[in-house]
């Protein structure tokens, strides 16, 4: 393993997970006269269903996302609101004649929801929206609030994925991130997830975490193959200015080490997982062959149409791309008046596939060149400053038909995508989320 890393960028990019996200205002969407919905399509349809559940036990002091400290009455509204959300949607010409190939709850905690609130779910979605012959169906929790007999009745009702947010299985590490579990009680739930049959065990790590080791680092990745996840997901940790977990750093002065560290522990860990047979499917995941995700695959790839139900949810549905209200008083206020929760939206213009095909595909390593053709403009004199900065570096290549990122290039991958963004869009994006291009950068 080389010790030194050349710092192309000055920091790592959090990684695209749409494009566009939508940044204009979105009128009032009645239930029943939403003009992105009123079409049919002349065939069938292809889409991905998001479900967004809010609700945590605990709050993590380093957690960026949408959510609320549980409270049973609360949850019993929002979904009974959610029901509601669901069924207009149904209700639709456009949705349907749409098949569902893949659902993922996401949160906050989905399975800090009862069994009874996440079968209803659950049924409802299946009852409807119609359902491809073997859809793949995520639940996202924490090992705390993954009991044995929900797990069963998960399964029972055609989950066929779980995913554990781990982080770590140093005791004292998740002490000091405020981790709600145990190691003891995370290597027991991906364990009885595993023998209660669920088809994919997934669990997420962190890493570059405030005076992590590589060493310590990397035993946190032996521990997770030995665990026998089927896949496993890599999060460098992020400081988010203004957060707890920022706040405790600076009292307890506990720093995170060099990018160039963090550089090496990614490196380390995708060399370590790859010998052990693990397949890297994106610039964050590793997988089992066969134990891929489905999910990700169509949406990062196919970009098929991604129905995002729920407080915050993110959605594109018939060259509409959407985001739901965060504010979960506003969110119950939207659907209880008879209104789609839809807060900013943009139109997603055929001119612009080749962005969204370049800049997410990437995402998951590489893009065939036949699938840019097929958008009807030319990579090569769209994106000619960037493929000429970005292979001079050999962070990218092109061969076997395919435009691809290098090893080196995985590890900045997510700058990478983003150098495909199209001029226009990045006008758009808040100074926070504005980032460095190399492509821009001589040498």
């Amino acid at each position: 393993m080389k010790e030194k890393y050349e710092l192309y960028y000055s920091k790592r990019e959090i990684g695209i997970s749409h494009y566009p996200m939508p940044a204009s205002k979105a009128p009032e969407y009645p239930f029943t006269n939403a003009d992105f919905l009123n079409s049919q399509p002349e065939k069938e349809v292809h889409m991905l269903v998001y479900v967004h559940i809010p609700f945590c036990e605990h709050i993590c002091p380093f957690c960026p996302y949408h959510k609320i400290v549980y409270e049973e009455k609360q949850a019993e509204v929002y979904v009974e609101r959610l029901l509601e959300e669901i069924k207009a949607y149904a209700d639709t010409p456009y949705i349907q004649k749409a098949v569902v190939d893949a659902v993922y709850f996401g949160g906050g905690t989905p399975s800090c929801l009862s069994e009874k609130q996440l079968m209803e779910i659950l049924k409802f979605l299946k009852d409807h929206l119609r359902f491809g012959g073997e859809p793949e169906i995520t639940v996202e929790g924490n090992p705390h609030t993954f009991s044995c007999s929900k797990m069963q009745t998960l399964k029972d009702a055609g989950v066929n994925r779980i995913s554990f947010g781990i982080q770590t299985f140093e005791e004292k590490m998740a002490q000091f991130m405020e981790v709600p579990h145990s190691p003891k009680e995370a290597a027991e739930a991906i364990k009885h997830a595993k023998n209660t049959g669920f088809e994919k065990v997934s669990i997420d790590l962190m890493y570059h975490l405030p005076g992590q080791s590589v060493e310590a680092w990397m035993a946190d990745v032996e521990r997770a193959v030995l665990s026998e996840a089927d896949h496993i997901t890599l999060f460098p940790f992020v400081q988010i200015p203004g957060s707890r977990i920022c706040k405790k750093m600076q009292q307890e002065n506990r720093m995170v080490s060099s990018l160039e560290t963090e550089l090496k522990m990614c490196q380390c860990a995708a060399d370590f997982l790859q010998n052990q047979g693990y397949k890297q499917e994106s610039t964050y995941d590793f997988a089992k062959p066969g134990k891929e995700s489905l999910y990700g695959k169509l949406h990062f790839q196919q970009h098929l149409d991604l129905l995002g139900l729920g407080m915050g949810a993110f959605g594109e549905v018939n060259r509409r791309c959407y985001i739901n209200t965060g504010d979960f008083k506003d969110y119950l206020g939207y659907v209880n008046d008879g209104r789609f929760p839809i807060h900013l939206q943009d139109y997603v213009y055929r001119e612009d596939e080749i962005f969204s095909v370049l800049s997410m595909g990437l995402r998951m390593l590489e893009v065939d060149l036949e699938r840019l053709k097929n958008t009807g403009k030319n990579v090569f004199e769209i994106f000619a400053r960037q493929i000429k900065a970005l292979t001079e570096r050999n962070l990218l290549e092109i061969t076997d038909g395919k435009i691809r990122l290098t090893r080196e290039g995985i590890l900045w991958g997510n700058n990478i995508c983003k150098e495909f963004y199209s001029e226009a869009y990045k006008k758009t994006l808040p100074a926070w989320q504005r980032m460095e291009e190399l492509a821009r950068v001589k040498r």
